[in-house]
């Protein structure tokens, strides 16, 4: 009698939990089988242009500045994978009926998706004469991946004319225009790497800077080269340039670090 009591408990109950059991494990599944979504992108803007105006992100109905002065990298963009980024730039004038700086759609940018960190380098193309409309931008990424550009490394970046020569420790390369590389090279007991880098003319290497870059264990240094034609005019006082006269153009060499 017990016996037969059991056994019908046992049919009752498995009638029961069954089913729950059954969806349990499917919701299991369907949880083991959704793919995370990917992680956020961090992006930092480098605009390769000398003319007036700031360069801003739009968010909604706001705008985020991105730059203020040539060759300026300012603060990391965070953004979702595969996201389309506005970018406009300030006009050089205020507009003479409103009196406001009026901001101009520059470049539509998508964010990639095959990397945690990049960093954008847009440049205006040559304007065409009587031309009205916004300047098209070239846009260029380069991969600011960890594994590919590890913390105590210096990547070399040459968006200038000629072949950059690079010596950072015993690290030495020759990276052409348009080229970029990562060195690793072995700090001293102060974190200090001796660096010296020299630009190629017609009459030969020309050393253009020697000095010392601090690598820490979790910091990382970007070297951009770059060819301004004022001669980085935007960097001088008033004063100098009147004691000194206009900057010549030419090649120079700006750094950026990070903390991993």
């Amino acid at each position: 009698m017990i016996s037969s009591v059991t056994h019908r408990l046992r049919r009752h109950w498995s009638s029961i939990i069954g089913p729950w059991a059954l969806c349990i494990a499917l919701f299991s599944l369907a949880r083991a089988g959704a793919a995370e979504p990917p992680p956020d992108v961090s992006l930092r803007f480098l605009f390769l242009d000398e003319t007036p105006g700031a360069y801003s992100l739009k968010t909604g109905a706001t705008f985020r500045q991105l730059s203020a002065t040539p060759y300026a990298i300012g603060r990391p963009v965070v953004a979702r994978p595969a996201a389309r980024l506005e970018l406009f730039k300030d006009s050089p004038a205020p507009d003479p009926l409103t009196g406001k700086i009026v901001r101009i759609k520059v470049a539509t940018v998508t964010a990639p998706a095959d990397t945690p960190s990049a960093l954008v380098v847009l440049t205006p193309r040559p304007a065409e004469p009587g031309a009205t409309t916004a300047p098209a931008y070239d846009v260029a990424f380069y991969n600011n991946d960890p594994r590919d550009f590890p913390a105590r490394s210096i990547r070399i970046l040459n968006l200038g004319h000629a072949a950059v020569a690079t010596q950072f420790g015993s690290a030495q390369t020759v990276t052409p225009p348009g080229s970029a590389q990562v060195v690793q090279p072995t700090p001293d007991q102060r974190d200090r790497v001796f660096g010296k880098i020299a630009v190629q003319t017609a009459a030969g290497w020309e050393l253009l800077y020697n000095r010392i870059t601090i690598l820490r264990a979790t910091e990382r240094v970007t070297g951009v080269f770059v060819y301004s034609p004022s001669g980085l005019r935007h960097t001088y006082t008033a004063q100098e340039l009147a004691e000194r006269g206009p900057p010549s153009p030419g090649h120079f060499w700006l750094t950026y670090g990070e903390t991993l």
